[in-house]
């Protein structure tokens, strides 16, 4: 019985060493970075912020960095693991607000903005990452209040957009 114990964590020690260090990914150097984001000059909690990379390499590697935006407004980024950072270089911006739990039909939260910011061809937000630069220009969304249907295309203004 010890022998059958003891083979059986030998062999669940072995399983956990060989998944050590083994990275799915080739990680690119990373960026602590912070952004700010209102709509309608408020702070937009909840909101998902994504930056997709104009860099044809990082796009390729699906890098996608994202932050959940705070009571105050604020996000920090996300690539690999929690507010890891970003990597540089150029991004386009897009913004959804997923509908609260357990409001809305049920599956996959929906989008509150109804996609108007959420499509990263049509975004005219852009982020610059530069290596040791801590923050973004702050985003600054207006237009009707989230749920309701725009009547002319989604305003803007963010970094590139001004």
């Amino acid at each position: 019985m010890p022998y059958r114990a003891s083979a059986g964590v030998a062999l669940a020690a072995a399983f956990l060493a060989a998944g050590c260090g083994d990275r799915r990914y080739d990680p690119v150097p990373l960026y602590r970075v912070r952004g700010t984001l209102l709509f309608n000059g408020a702070p937009l909690p909840g909101a998902v912020v994504r930056l997709h990379p104009e860099d044809p390499a990082l796009a390729a590697a699906a890098l996608v960095p994202t932050g959940r935006v705070g009571e105050d407004g604020s996000f920090v980024l996300t690539t690999y693991e929690n507010q890891d950072g970003v990597p540089a270089g150029e991004f386009v911006v897009t913004v959804v607000l997923p509908e609260p739990r357990g409001q809305g039909p049920p599956g996959p939260p929906s989008d509150q903005f109804r996609g108007r910011y959420a499509d990263p061809r049509k975004s005219k937000l852009r982020a610059t990452v530069r290596p040791g630069e801590l923050a973004l220009a702050p985003f600054s969304l207006s237009g009707p209040a989230p749920g309701q249907t725009p009547a002319a295309g989604p305003k803007g203004k963010g970094k590139g957009d001004r």
